[in-house]
């Protein structure tokens, strides 16, 4: 199967390294794929059969004035045509010589240009639209200020989300919350994990104490610390032991959160690493936090990352959440879950730190197993498969009748 694939600066954040695994994934299973992005995209080993063309693209924050007013008057992004235009110029000339079978997106929240980009080439040449995406789009309600915002970004990824052949998001909440929003009953859609680089981490302590709890990944927007760093605040009294954050966290206040003088001498905000794999092995503990609020539909893709580890780790969940579940209480695999507004939160972290004494065999197969759907070559597998089913399979049937 020959992929066009449009998507975002592949391996330069969180969703990139998605993207890049999942494009690793598709080559493995004997796909052909040329890239348009709109960043960097020479993130791949040099024995890799991937072709490339980039487009440059200026964002404009979504929660900019001129943003929202585009949005709420338009429907539409006006930052976005030029690189439309570009896109589709680039994707007619490339189906003159690299003569693809469908068209297919890979988006985040913040892709609407690759959404528009993706349905523009579809018009132009007749060709199926896959759509798959890492986040909801847009997030649920809770996750926007301005509710009229979030109205407008519906209606604007509505007009993509009808048109597309097949569909896809990263896990069973997510899928289902998006055709909810998006009134899609009759289009094939599937679920397709974030997955893992199937690289595993080994915990390598260099010293027993201080205990090191670390966090990797931005905090931002329903996204907080603050029931963690309560909890820490109670545990750690008198206990050598320290809370590193690694990300782009230059915004966090940690004044704000009124801790003791203790307390704050063991934090540390470390600088974003592209390879965070360094400082995940000196880690006694490694921690997972979601939204504080029911029915989010998001498992972060640090989690998937966390289990290819010998570490314990530390999930801090409201009750059924995605994370609760996929973790489940019934198998072993050296977590413990701390969940939102609940008395033991700090109790937890204490159960957590115990457990580095007994990380057994048992556990790591029983991570290993769970991570199956995860993998990059099964993702790529079975999305190749989805779409050979759903839709070329279909096509040759009609044209044997």
């Amino acid at each position: 199967m020959k992929i066009l694939l449009i998507t975002s600066k592949i391996g330069q954040t969180a969703t990139g390294i998605v993207t890049k695994n999942i494009i690793e994934g598709l080559l493995q299973n004997g796909a052909e794929v040329h890239v348009i992005s709109d960043g960097e995209s020479n993130v791949f080993s040099d024995n890799v059969n991937l072709q490339t063309t980039r487009i440059k693209y200026k964002r404009i924050k979504s929660s900019s004035f001129f943003s929202e007013l585009c949005l709420l008057l338009l429907k539409y992004p006006l930052n976005e045509i030029k690189f439309i235009k570009k896109a589709t110029k680039k994707a007619i000339d490339l189906h003159s010589w690299f003569t693809y079978d469908i068209v297919m997106v890979l988006s985040s929240a913040a892709g609407f240009h690759l959404l528009r980009s993706g349905l523009a080439i579809k018009h132009k040449t007749k060709l199926p639209l896959y759509i798959h995406s890492t986040d909801p789009i847009p997030a649920p309600k809770e996750w926007y200020n301005t509710q009229s915002l979030r109205t407008a970004l519906i209606a604007s990824a509505k007009k993509v989300y009808k048109k597309a052949d097949v569909i896809s998001l990263s896990n069973e909440y997510m899928l289902e919350y998006q055709l909810r929003i998006m009134n899609i009953k009759n289009i094939p859609s599937l679920v397709i994990h974030n997955p893992s680089t199937n690289h595993v981490i080994t915990q390598n302590i260099q010293n027993d104490e201080p205990k090191i709890f670390l966090y990797v990944g931005s905090i931002y927007h329903q996204r907080q610390p603050d029931e963690l760093l309560k909890a820490f605040e109670i545990f750690s009294k008198d206990k050598k032991v320290e809370l590193w954050f690694l990300g782009n966290n230059k915004k966090l206040n940690l004044d704000r959160y009124n801790l003791n003088k203790e307390s704050l001498s063991k934090i540390r905000l470390l600088d974003f690493q592209k390879d965070p794999s360094k400082l995940i092995e000196q880690a006694h503990v490694l921690i997972d936090f979601d939204a504080n609020f029911k029915n989010d539909v998001f498992i972060s893709s640090k989690l998937i990352t966390y289990l290819n580890t010998n570490i314990p780790i530390l999930s801090l969940t409201p009750r059924n959440s995605p994370s609760d579940n996929l973790l489940k209480d019934n198998i072993d695999l050296g977590v413990v879950k701390m969940y939102y507004n609940e008395e033991n939160m700090p109790e937890s972290l204490e159960r957590v730190m115990s457990l580095n004494n007994f990380m057994s065999l048992d556990i790591l197969n029983n991570r290993n197993k769970l991570l199956t759907d995860f993998d990059k070559n099964n993702v790529g597998e079975k999305m190749l498969s989805f779409l050979k089913i759903n839709l070329f399979e279909e096509e040759r049937s009609i044209d044997r009748q």
